[in-house]
């Protein structure tokens, strides 16, 4: 009889303390293995990490790392992500939902998105990741648009304000609760001002790009406003009607973080509700 394969098994994060995992993306020693380690850490630790926002892509995992030497199977968007984001010489602590969050086990989902906010708040820095593209994209990304044809600055800017990052609607609190905030395409990356201020002045030319750069405009307005921000949760879910999520719950739950209203926490992440209910709630 053939053995069965060994596939990744979660440790519990401790219930008694706000605790999260975070994943340890090893050197790349190899450039064929991507290898990485979990670690459990209590949120009062003040552990410094960075923490990704991305999107999941399909929703069946297709890439494989090695998580605490074990096979675990992961989506291709975030492989490349990791591959792309590992240094060549020394460890990097990344928070990535899709790995550091147990997501068979429910009762540990609610949990943690109960915190997310938190978890974008207190990292170092939030990675936006854009994808691996092709080479004139990333010639064009690491060029800051200077120096290019103007098809090919065309080309960039309607990639860019295309991206399907922009309309997921995790991404919205994910952006607009960081404190320090770049872009990442393949290997290289930006801060986000000097990013959204070279978008902004190649992008004006082109008309048929004016709604999808009203959408970027507006979350840097979200985040820039953050501080002063007592938005409820019945505007944020008008302002961000369009963004999309494959759990219909989430479009409540995805929001919470910026709710002033909800701050009190008398709405809370519950996958045990039903839709139907969740949205008698709110409304």
């Amino acid at each position: 009889m053939a053995e069965t394969p060994e596939v990744f098994r979660y440790e519990p994060l401790d219930p008694s303390v706000d605790s999260i995992r975070l994943l340890e993306l090893e050197p790349a020693d190899n450039p064929q293995i991507l290898s990485c380690r979990i670690i459990h850490v209590p949120f009062r630790n003040r552990p410094k990490y960075e923490a990704l926002s991305y999107t999941w892509g399909a929703p069946e995992p297709t890439s494989t790392i090695l998580l605490n030497g074990t096979p675990m199977a992961i989506g291709p968007n975030l492989h490349d992500a990791l591959l792309a984001l590992r240094r060549d010489h020394k460890p990097r602590l990344i928070w990535a939902d899709a790995i550091c969050i147990d997501q068979s086990n429910l009762a540990e989902r609610e949990r943690q998105v109960r915190f997310m906010d938190s978890i974008y708040t207190r990292a170092a820095r939030v990675l936006i990741w854009l994808g691996g593209a092709d080479q004139m994209i990333q010639r064009a990304f690491k060029s800051n648009l200077e120096n290019l044809q103007e098809r090919e600055r065309n080309t960039f800017c309607s990639w860019i304000c295309g991206h399907k990052y922009w309309t997921r609607l995790w991404i919205i609190q994910e952006f607009t609760l960081s404190q320090d905030l770049r872009v990442c395409i393949g290997r290289h990356s930006e801060k986000w001002e000097e990013f959204l201020e070279s978008l902004s002045q190649h992008a004006r030319k082109y008309d048929e790009l004016s709604d999808q750069m009203r959408i970027i405009k507006n979350l840097d307005q979200k985040r820039r406003g953050r501080l002063d921000d007592t938005s409820r949760l019945e505007k944020l879910l008008e302002d961000f009607r369009y963004a999309e999520c494959q759990e219909p719950r989430d479009r409540i739950y995805g929001l919470l973080g910026l709710a002033h209203d909800c701050q009190d926490q008398s709405i809370k992440a519950d996958y045990t509700k039903s839709t139907f209910d969740l949205y008698t709630e709110v409304m």
